[in-house]
């Protein structure tokens, strides 16, 4: 076969030229490489396989088009190099490491079984897989807010009575519901003393503040007194603010909560539409100091 140019550059021949003038090439050499390609390729293609998709009649891959049905070969013909292991189209094994994908993120895996090569059935079980988690995300979304709700329902029910008598079983019995002033509301507990100190031992008291038949917040106060014995003084606090919670919101107490009464620090957190705080005022003499938790 006769070129007329540069197969590598594309610069005109000229006769009796043995490489070519611009790129240096070896007009012999690159020709008969490219020959040897395109003889390569024509065989590839006649070693390929195809399965028609209509009459399932088996051809060389340099076919256009059906020889028996004459229908037209495309992308969605099976095809493969070797006829006696053909992949076809909508029979490809989903892969175990895309069976985790789809089980773990189906939200992201499921999407690859749409490609042509996977089954109907790959594609319905990875769907039915993700629409399931959805339901189940869902339910379970509407199951928090549902408690969520009831735990508010269940502050706004809980009679003043019953509020002041929550913590009698750990000495801290209140003096029952009392008005203050005006719409203001209350009960608290006289101070329970613990420890060694002198010429105050530390103690606890119990405050439940709220109008004449709400109850709006609850409130557990230890006095250090004694920095000596603060940690008793602490688990006190501790103890008590774990009975509160459980009893009042039916919830257990928050380990950042745990953690910040057990150091004496400051700290704030949420159960549901419930707030929980830490609150530390240390005295201006620096000899003591008061750590409050308050629920409302």
């Amino acid at each position: 076969m006769q070129y007329d140019k540069c197969l590598k550059c594309g610069t005109p021949k000229n006769d009796g030229d043995i490489e070519c003038p611009k790129c240096g090439v070896i007009y012999e050499k690159a020709e008969k490489k490219y020959e040897e390609e395109i003889k390569k390729n024509e065989e590839k293609k006649k070693s390929e396989i195809i399965v028609c998709p209509v009459c399932n009649e088996n051809f060389s891959r340099d076919h256009d088009i059906c020889p028996n049905c004459g229908e037209p070969m495309s992308i969605n013909a099976f095809k493969h190099e070797d006829k006696n292991n053909q992949i076809e189209i909508g029979k490809k094994t989903v892969s175990p490491l895309l069976i985790v994908g789809i089980v773990f993120m189906p939200y992201i895996f499921a999407w690859f079984t749409l490609r042509d090569e996977y089954s109907v059935k790959a594609r319905n079980i990875s769907f039915a897989w993700l629409g399931f988690l959805f339901i189940l995300v869902s339910i379970d979304t509407n199951y928090s807010d549902t408690a969520n709700n009831n735990i508010v329902t269940a502050m706004k029910d809980v009679k003043p009575s019953v509020a002041c008598d929550y913590l009698t079983n750990i000495e801290l019995s209140t003096r029952g519901w009392k008005n203050y002033y005006d719409d203001v509301y209350g009960c608290s507990s006289p101070y329970k003393e613990f420890g060694s100190g002198y010429p105050l031992k530390n103690n606890l008291a119990y405050y439940v503040d709220g109008t004449a038949t709400t109850v709006t917040q609850l409130e557990l106060v230890v006095n250090v007194n004694n920095r000596d014995e603060a940690i008793k003084a602490h688990r006190e606090l501790l103890k008590a603010s774990k009975v509160l919670t459980k009893k009042f919101l039916n919830k257990t107490l928050p380990n950042t909560i745990d953690k910040a009464i057990k150091n004496g620090n400051n700290m704030s957190s949420k159960i549901a539409n419930a707030n929980i705080e830490v609150i530390r005022n240390n005295w201006p003499t620096g000899k003591g100091y008061e750590l409050k938790v308050i629920i409302k």
